[in-house]
């Protein structure tokens, strides 16, 4: 059977589908917004790991997967950051792309011991070659967080 769209008709609605797509991918469930995040960081009730994303251009299409204990807690776009509570004691969080964007990439796993209202500070970094992309995560002060 013959398709009643014209070549030009289905050629945009491919084209719009991949717009939607880069679009929609661009957003995880972290915030760029610093009142937001900045709240919790100053809560002295609140034990957490502080994620940024910091991936740069490169790196911007795809989501990045925040695992702590082997649980997807939120996924970050780029210039995202994420606050997630844990309670006191020793914990691993992996980050990796999701989807196709994170074929031929690493996921990166650190375990970390953490006290009682303290707030560990991850940056999520992507270092590119002409071969290969290798993602890379930087505990820092609350000061260099900030300041990234």
């Amino acid at each position: 059977p013959r398709s009643s769209l014209s070549s030009s008709s289905a050629a945009s609605d491919v084209y719009k589908r991949q717009v939607s797509i880069f679009i929609s991918g661009c957003a995880g469930t972290g915030t760029k917004d610093v009142a937001v995040y900045s709240a919790k960081i100053e809560d002295s009730e609140t034990t957490a790991f502080v994620i940024g994303r910091r991936t740069g251009y490169t790196g911007s299409a795809g989501l990045i997967s925040i695992k702590i204990d082997g649980a997807e807690v939120g996924s970050l776009g780029e210039q995202e950051v994420g606050v997630y509570e844990v309670s006191e004691g020793a914990h691993t969080v992996e980050v990796k792309f999701k989807g196709i964007a994170g074929i031929g990439v690493n996921a990166v796993v650190k375990s970390r011991q953490i006290e009682d209202g303290e707030k560990v500070f991850y940056s999520i970094q992507q270092t590119m070659t002409l071969l290969s992309s290798k993602l890379k995560m930087l505990e820092l002060t609350k000061e260099g967080f900030y300041d990234e």
